[in-house]
Order: structure tokens, then C-alpha cells, then sequence
């Protein structure tokens, strides 16, 4: 059987694609040339560049969430460590899935309540436009249910340019050692 080359499957996915123009574009881009905007958790502008070229480690999470998000914040907890031990300096991104409930004060409130204190760990609430566009870039489907926003389960490390180096997910057979640099790896 033939199978046409990838960049004639990718164009086939966009023209059947309920995706917008927008988002279409954004699944094509890196996540750092992005035009979103996103408040973090001290109430100031961000931008995702401003971590362009250091290891990120990005997932997505809310704060009212109580089966899910606790176990993603556990697995970053665990990946945090890793990289400590190995002494690998990363950034560590959480954007909403919640952009209308999670406000920079409560995203304070949470980290606060859950002693997520340090200077590399980054929480951050942008436009629900946005929000769908970097949850669909990076593969973390999610939708609303009654009052309730379901999601996956993915954590997600970057690249220097924005692009998925690998990523951990529910199906995944992978460990969290997954997510370290080949080249911090003894």
C-alpha cells in the first residue's frame, strides 16, 4: 500500500479539520511563535518566548480540579526532583484549562495552598480562545461537562524553539525519565 508523505497528511487533517484558520496555523507553528497572551499567577503579562532556549517542562491543569490535576501536579513534583538531582535547571509551565475560573489570584491561592514556591514554576491563564489553541497544540484535549472541565493527562517537554521533544501521557509505556535531555542523562 502507498502512503503519501506526511506533509500531504498534514494538509488533508487542516482542509477536514473543524480547527479554525487560527488554530490551523497554530498546529503548524512552533508553541513560541504563538501570538497568545497569558497573566500569570502574580497578575503580570507573559509571554512563552520568554523561556525560549531553556528546558520547559509544560502541562495544562485547573485550579478547582480534583481527580486529575493533582496527579499531574504530583508528576511534575516528581519530574521537579529528577531534574534537581541530575542538577538540570528547567522551567516548569501550568496553564489553565479554566481561563474563565482561574483568575492570577486564584492561581496565587493555589500555588500558596500547595507550596509550589519556586522562582521556575510558572502558572498561567490566558483567553479561552488561546487556551483552546495551546491545549490543541499540544495534544491536551479537554471540553465542558455540566460545571465541569474534562481533560487527559499529558505533561509535555519543549524544545529550545517551542517544539514537542517528548511527552508523557496516559497511554504512554514511558517513565518520567522520559522527559530529562538525552544529553543530562548519565
Amino acid at each position: 500500500m502507498l502512503i503519501p508523505n506526511r506533509s500531504i497528511w498534514l494538509t488533508m487533517l487542516l482542509l477536514f479539520s473543524p480547527l479554525s484558520l487560527a488554530s490551523q496555523e497554530a498546529v503548524l507553528a512552533p508553541i513560541y511563535q504563538l501570538s497568545a497572551k497569558w497573566t500569570d499567577d502574580q497578575g503580570k503579562p507573559v509571554s512563552l518566548t520568554e523561556w525560549q532556549g531553556k528546558p520547559v517542562i509544560i502541562s495544562m491543569a485547573y485550579s478547582t480540579c480534583r481527580k486529575f490535576c493533582p496527579l499531574t501536579l504530583l508528576r511534575l513534583g516528581e519530574i521537579q526532583r529528577l531534574y534537581d538531582k541530575r542538577m538540570i535547571e528547567a522551567e516548569f509551565v501550568l496553564i489553565s484549562y479554566d481561563p474563565i475560573g482561574d483568575t492570577w489570584q486564584s492561581w496565587a491561592e493555589y500555588r500558596k495552598s500547595h507550596n509550589l514556591q519556586r522562582s521556575n514554576w510558572h502558572f498561567l491563564t490566558g483567553s479561552p480562545e488561546d487556551t483552546k489553541t495551546i491545549s490543541q497544540l499540544l495534544g491536551m484535549d479537554y471540553w465542558l461537562y455540566d460545571d465541569h472541565v474534562m481533560h487527559n493527562f499529558k505533561i509535555v517537554r519543549l524544545g529550545p524553539n517551542g517544539e514537542i521533544e517528548k511527552s508523557l501521557d496516559w497511554d504512554s509505556q514511558e517513565q518520567l525519565e522520559t522527559l530529562i535531555p538525552e544529553s543530562s542523562k548519565p
